[in-house]
């Protein structure tokens, strides 16, 4: 998986000495997020296609909102 938090999990266990011990801490990383990955799995099984597509659309703008104001506070004056 290409995501952020993922790699920083993956470097943080990289990081730590022992492999037993990353390996714990990448499970217990998985563990945390299973409950929402499922529950957003089983949301979009229940919602009909249309509201799907909504929602994707609607994320879509949320982030590409969140980016731009990122991207404004870091090259502030």
């Amino acid at each position: 998986m290409g995501c952020g938090p993922l790699q920083a999990m993956y470097v943080m266990a990289a990081g730590n000495a022992d492999p037993i011990e990353g390996a714990k801490f990448l499970v217990a990383f998985g563990l945390g997020t299973l409950p929402a990955l499922l529950g957003f799995g089983m949301a979009t099984r229940w919602l009909s296609g249309a509201m799907t597509q909504r929602i994707t659309k609607i994320s879509g703008v949320i982030l590409l909102v969140m980016g731009l104001h990122d991207f404004q506070r870091q090259y502030e004056c």
